[in-house]
């Protein structure tokens, strides 16, 4: 619901209090955040806020969209931790409105592409990433998931020169209009707007 019909902001114009972001349909992403948390204490759901790096959208060099001071969720339910976003879904909602429901309930491995916790212990793996390792990664859109798509090669955000980028899936992979499933800086290449399906279920990309 508060991803559906309240807005993010990323400046001081946005609220961090979540009563006045009720109130007035927007606030930034601590608001939204600490509004998520209030309905779940209401609703007597274990949940809390947790801050660190995000990284934005567009992200094409190791800028972060708001330094560490970030926020998501997490709930708890029969013991079991759950990470969510209500901030980037209210971001998505206008062009993946049927696909807000991919930052609820994220596999921790999918999650920590985009969300670097100041407290490592909420990246949820057995096996911690440093915080390089969370810069380096290319940042992978919805799209790539919902293409299914399951790796990346080479596993890097920047790129440069003539690089070959290799896609691959469990699936056939479907005739796409354009490669937003990855977010990508390269130079040096020409930009490619399309690529055709591959029933193997790899792809090859030319840069």
């Amino acid at each position: 619901w508060i991803s559906e019909n309240l807005f993010v902001g990323f400046n001081n114009e946005y609220t961090d209090d979540p009563i006045n972001a009720y109130n007035s349909w927007k606030g930034s992403p601590k608001a939204l955040s600490s509004l998520f948390d209030n309905i779940c204490t209401f609703l007597k759901v274990k949940s809390g806020s947790i801050s660190g790096y995000l990284k934005d959208p567009y992200y094409r060099n190791y800028d972060m969209l708001s330094g560490s001071n970030y926020t998501w969720n997490y709930v708890e339910i029969e013991g079991e931790y759950y990470l969510l976003d209500v901030s980037l879904a209210s971001l998505d909602k206008f062009d993946l409105h049927e696909f807000i429901y991919l930052h609820f309930g994220t596999q921790p491995e999918i999650f920590i592409r985009s969300h670097f916790p100041n407290d490592s212990k909420w990246q949820l793996l057995s096996e911690p990433y440093t915080f390089e390792k969370f810069k380096s990664m290319a940042l992978l859109t919805p799209f790539f998931y919902l293409l299914d798509f399951i790796t990346i090669s080479p596993d890097t955000n920047k790129i440069s020169g003539k690089v070959k980028i290799i896609l691959t899936s469990d699936k056939p992979i479907p005739k796409y209009e354009y490669i937003t499933s990855c977010s990508l800086e390269y130079s040096g290449t020409d930009d490619i707007d399309y690529f055709d399906g591959s029933p193997e279920g790899k792809m090859e990309i030319n840069y």
